[in-house]
């Protein structure tokens, strides 16, 4: 015969198998994504010689891409990269329009525009990172995360000075 404290035994188990079962499948899905510095190299081999500006995961059709922005010369680039396999999905190629007022211009590059977020956000993970322009100025506009809080620094491309930083609690 089944008792009171049995069914709860075997519920509290029940409840821990799933848990369980779910973490470690969710720490598998995310464990099996190449990493973004990986995927960087991928896209630079398919457009040599260019500048990522962007890197960003997303999913599509539940399956994670990594979309990922180039420039190069006059052009931009957005590749999307299966974050599985590193597959390339697709590859567009556009006429950028800010081409002209960039060319005299000599920016900081992306790995050094991490290197100051992170000076000033010590023991910070950067998020995501842009290069932008405003009001035809290079600006990197970098997130990152740091406990309970996520920060949003600007940063001028050209000289790697601070713009600006805000600080926010984390949902």
């Amino acid at each position: 015969m089944t008792t009171k404290g049995d069914l709860i035994m075997r519920k509290k188990f029940l409840v821990m198998s799933i848990l369980l079962t779910t973490l470690s499948a969710t720490s598998a899905i995310a464990a099996s994504h190449i990493s973004i510095n990986d995927a960087r190299a991928i896209a630079l081999k398919k457009v040599p010689g260019g500048t990522v500006t962007s890197i960003d995961l997303d999913y599509e059709r539940n399956k994670a891409i990594y979309d990922i922005d180039i420039i190069l010369n006059q052009y931009e680039y957005e590749l999307k990269l299966n974050a599985q396999t590193g597959s390339g999905i697709s590859i567009t190629k556009e006429l950028r329009d800010d081409y002209a007022s960039s060319q005299s211009t000599k920016f900081i590059s992306m790995e050094q525009a991490k290197n100051i977020a992170l000076k000033k956000v010590p023991g910070a993970t950067v998020d995501n990172i842009e290069l932008d322009y405003e009001g035809g100025r290079g600006i990197y506009e970098i997130e990152l995360s740091l406990k309970r809080y996520e920060y949003d620094l600007k940063l001028d491309a050209r000289t790697g000075s601070g713009i600006s930083i805000k600080k926010e609690l984390r949902d």
